[in-house]
């Protein structure tokens, strides 16, 4: 069975579409593939941005990511993701609320737990490279039944 794996990526002033055998098509696709809404996240109806680099070896391994507070002034292009958890109910936040701290860390844990799982992107020598990204994690609200 062939899959479409069409991916466009917002890169600051404009979306472009990845090609299929790029590097940076390669780690999207990787995240698209293993990211998940934070259940905890969800509980507690934390959403955010989060801003991270990755380094890619001359080998090809994903290794070194980094985050930040924002998105780092001296670059000129960083790949955006979204991230959308459907919203359960209106129920109140489960537990004691979080503080701005344990929400970033939340949304980061996320993005450490996709690319824990070994991203090895070729056996062919390449380059080493910096890439960066934001993940905007976003609750969609439930809709309601039309009266």
């Amino acid at each position: 069975m062939q899959t479409n794996k069409h991916l466009t990526a917002n890169t600051g002033k404009d979306s472009k579409h990845i090609d299929e055998d790029s590097t940076l098509f390669k780690i999207a696709w990787h995240y698209r593939r293993n990211a998940r809404y934070p259940k905890k996240a969800m509980d507690n109806h934390v959403e955010g941005v989060v801003y991270f680099s990755l380094a890619v070896n001359k080998n090809g391994e994903v290794n070194n990511i980094k985050f930040y507070d924002q998105a780092p002034h001296e670059i000129k292009t960083i790949t955006s993701f979204t991230s959308v958890g459907l919203e359960a109910d209106k129920g109140a936040a489960i537990g004691e609320p979080l503080t701005r701290e344990e929400m970033r860390r939340l949304l980061e844990d996320e993005v450490k737990r996709v690319f824990d799982k070994k991203l090895k992107l070729s056996s062919d020598e390449r380059p080493p490279a910096q890439y960066y990204f934001e993940v905007d994690f976003r609750i969609q609200k439930k809709k309601q039944p039309a009266v």
